[in-house]
């Protein structure tokens, strides 16, 4: 079975951080997709929601994952997921259609998974966008366009 993880913010192909770097080690860029919901602004790196029905998408990169078995668990990690991190956790891995040239692909997502009332809303959808304009906060995350 193929495995593809959708991204959307400080892990796609533009950042060079070291958990960038691990994920573009070990899988292949496919290309970039559409996720309906909403992306929003978290401080220093966003959250995005899946919408079923939503008029907005969030942009992000489609990668396939070359041995899921060993990257997942570094991604959830990473992500904060697990028992051992605060409740509830910051974000929650679900499997999301994700529109992708004429088709829709299952893929693997990073969702955020608190209440959104008072964040920043990203209306564009796309992270780099909205980098080049609110900067400041995500410098600690190398960027590499």
């Amino acid at each position: 079975m193929e495995h593809r993880l959708f991204v959307y913010g400080t892990l796609m192909e533009n950042f060079g951080s070291k958990m960038a770097t691990i994920l573009k080690a070990n899988s292949n860029f496919l290309g970039v997709g559409q996720l309906p919901g909403k992306l929003f602004d978290l401080g220093r790196y966003p959250g995005a929601v899946y919408e079923e029905k939503s008029s907005f998408f969030v942009q992000g990169h489609i990668l396939e994952l070359l041995e899921p078995a060993y990257l997942l668990p570094i991604l959830d990690e990473y992500e904060g997921i697990g028992t051992h991190f605060q409740q509830p956790n910051e974000y929650k891995r679900r499997i999301v259609p994700i529109a992708y040239q004429d088709q829709i692909l299952s893929c693997y997502c990073y969702l955020y998974n608190l209440p959104t009332e008072n964040l920043v809303w990203i209306a564009s959808g796309n992270y780099l966008e909205h980098l080049t304009v609110h900067n400041s906060n995500h410098s600690s995350f190398t960027q590499t366009i």
